[in-house]
């Protein structure tokens, strides 16, 4: 972790009013907004922001969970500008985006972060809809798909 990763997330948590934020002891932050647990860490140049979904679905499972998550992905059209990913080893599917400190304001990490809660709670509630629709019937149409009622 390098200085000035602490210093901008210190200033980030003095514009939510949280003073002298420190790492944990693997030096990443975890900071609660409502339900979402957004974790911040980093290296010498680059701060990564990310929510964990929940774990991913069992393997064979029917391919439109992870449809749902490559469309969302193209073009981030689906997540603000982050991306969907999964790490089957750690057990989690996780929301993420990544700035670069130098240049990075505490007001930039403030939008960010704002817009990576605000997807990551839709995901939080779509992922359990789309393995539901794929237990109870193996397909998704593309009018559950994008959230339309039919």
């Amino acid at each position: 972790m390098s200085d000035s990763l602490a210093v901008l997330v210190n200033d980030f948590g003095k514009l939510l009013g949280l003073e002298g934020l420190t790492p944990d002891g693997d030096g990443s932050w975890a900071l609660q907004f409502d339900d979402v647990v957004v974790q911040i860490d980093g290296d010498r140049d680059v701060l990564t922001c990310y929510v964990d979904l929940g774990k991913p679905p069992a393997f064979g499972a029917p391919t439109d969970f992870y449809e749902a998550l490559l469309k969302a992905n193209f073009f981030a059209s689906g997540t603000g500008g982050a991306s969907l990913g999964m790490d089957r080893e750690a057990g989690f599917v996780a929301l993420s985006r990544q700035l670069p400190i130098a240049g990075t304001t505490p007001q930039d990490l403030s939008v960010v972060v704002e817009r990576l809660v605000d997807f990551a709670e839709a995901w939080s509630r779509r992922i359990p809809e789309l393995l539901a629709q794929d237990a109870a019937s193996g397909t998704v149409s593309p009018e559950q798909e994008l959230g339309l009622q039919v």
